[in-house]
């Protein structure tokens, strides 16, 4: 049997599987969010500085389009979240529920596996990745309007 740091290891890994798409989701969920500001930079600059309504009606189309996609990223990166969060459950189960009978039953194992899994599968662990996106996003802020 495999010591316990080589199955944290091997779980570890396991569930880092998911991590290129997740962080191609951040990405997406990053440039959807541009889409707001450059929303509104378009009213005040095109719309109401030439009292345009068929710029009007583009821009709505395609803030309706870039909301659709942000959704559609996140829903896909919450479930490869959990999806993470269970591979990395299964491969630590059987090491936790020996823990446990090593213990005498003390169930502190299994409550710490199940709040590493519940973590992972939240988006606070998303928001991790996000921070490393983020000065780009601010770059892109002060070039579209400095």
């Amino acid at each position: 049997m495999a010591g316990p740091a080589a199955t944290l290891g091997a779980a570890r890994r396991d569930a880092a599987r998911a991590l290129p798409l997740i962080a191609w989701l951040n990405l997406v969920q990053l440039v959807t969010s541009l889409g707001l500001p450059v929303f509104m930079l378009g009213i005040f600059d095109i719309v109401l500085a030439a009292f345009s309504m068929p710029a009007a009606y583009w821009l709505l189309l395609a803030i309706a389009i870039v909301f659709v996609l942000q959704g559609v990223s996140e829903a896909i990166r919450a479930l490869a979240l959990q999806a993470a969060a269970a591979r990395l459950a299964c491969r630590l189960e059987a090491p936790a529920l020996a823990a446990t009978a090593r213990l005498g039953g003390s169930p502190q194992p299994l409550r710490d596996l199940e709040t590493l899994r519940q973590f992972v599968a939240s988006p606070a662990a998303a928001t991790l990745l996000d921070v490393l996106w983020a000065p780009g996003f601010l770059i892109v802020l002060l070039v579209l309007h400095p």
